[in-house]
């Protein structure tokens, strides 16, 4: 018991020394610069960092030329779907004119003549 009684003396004289002393937490006090300025890291003449970064903007470059051909092969398919309509509209277009020139007998629309009337309906 006596031995444990002398530990915790010691260390509480320890304990008070060093608060006594001043320099309770090491390094964390921070600066005595109110204004510290940014300083950028001289990695700019690093060649490992140099060939990481080449690397890193090869990798983006490369995806950014994948999705413009991913674009390009949609351009591709919707130019020939535009293709397939023009020409579907063009043969409405035409079955229309034929419709309407099967009802009105081939009159034409900007004739002043008036308009053949329906016989055999009696």
């Amino acid at each position: 018991m006596m031995l444990v009684y002398a530990m915790l003396i010691l260390f509480i004289v320890l304990i008070t020394m060093h608060v006594a002393k001043g320099d309770i937490i090491e390094g964390a006090t921070g600066s005595s610069n109110t204004n510290p300025e940014y300083k950028e890291p001289p990695l700019s003449k690093d060649p490992l960092y140099l060939a990481t970064l080449n690397a890193s903007n090869i990798t983006y470059l490369y995806n950014q030329i994948g999705q413009v051909q991913d674009v390009k092969n949609q351009i591709t398919d919707l130019s020939g779907q535009v293709l397939q309509n023009a020409r579907a509209i063009q043969a409405l277009n035409e079955q229309l004119q034929q419709t309407s020139s099967n009802v009105t007998g081939g009159r034409d629309p900007n004739s002043k003549e008036p308009l053949p009337q329906p016989t055999g309906l009696n």
